[in-house]
């Protein structure tokens, strides 16, 4: 399954390590580094036309997403939910 993360783009589900959220990230030093360094690494896709409000860490980028970490988490809730369901 995909999750939206914004702008239409979407993300397999199996590839998300963890979705920070954008204002707790920023005032985490240990964050921040990592962030830096992967923008160094140019592995960030930006999403957002202004300040992101979450973070979606995957195995090979870091995106940038104008959705908070909370709906987010919802989304991936709902799908969890949808695929546990489906015969398919």
């Amino acid at each position: 399954m995909y999750l939206h993360i914004g702008a239409d783009y979407v993300v397999p589900m199996e590839e998300i390590i963890f979705i920070i959220d954008a204002a707790l990230g920023r005032t985490s030093a240990v964050t921040k580094d990592f962030i830096t360094k992967t923008k160094n690494e140019k592995q960030i896709v930006d999403l957002t036309s202004d300040d992101p409000k979450s973070y979606v860490i995957t195995k090979e980028k870091i995106f940038y997403s104008p959705i908070s970490s909370s709906t987010l988490q919802r989304r991936g809730e709902v799908i969890k939910e949808i695929k546990r369901y489906s015969v398919y």
